[in-house]
């Protein structure tokens, strides 16, 4: 497998523990979610269903409605590979602006489960800007 990890993202290695710690149970795809934070309007937002894994993933949902934050951090199994590269082929020639996450949804669409692993409570920032 691998890790993917959004270069804005700024983490102690603990998620990685986290996620790799988290295998084992037949998962393709981990996403590191973040169930502490207060959520507003622009994070990543994932709506999750017990035993089923993720069911929503989007900034466009109401952050009292999210199970967490996903912060840009996911463990992909090689068995993962080929159906994860199809459905960021079919995103992207959906819309080519939308965000590789929505390549996420199209597989949860798609009847695929997308695990999550909470990450507890850590010291965690998404770099955006300056003041970030």
């Amino acid at each position: 497998g691998v890790i993917l990890a959004n270069g804005d993202t700024v983490h102690p290695v603990s998620v990685e523990k986290t996620l790799l710690d988290a295998r084992g149970k037949g998962q393709k795809i981990i996403l590191a979610l973040d169930t502490e934070k207060v959520l507003a309007e622009e994070e990543m937002k994932v709506i999750t269903e017990e035993g089923k894994g993720v069911q929503r993933i989007t900034k466009l949902m109401d952050p009292a409605t999210a199970t967490g934050e996903y912060i840009g951090v996911t463990l992909i199994e090689a068995e993962a590979a080929e159906e994860l590269a199809d459905a960021l082929k079919t995103t992207f020639e959906r819309d080519p602006d939308l965000y590789y996450e929505d390549g996420y949804q199209e597989l949860v669409n798609r009847g695929f489960i997308v695990d999550v692993a909470p990450i507890g409570t850590v010291t965690w920032v998404e770099i955006d800007n300056h003041d970030d």
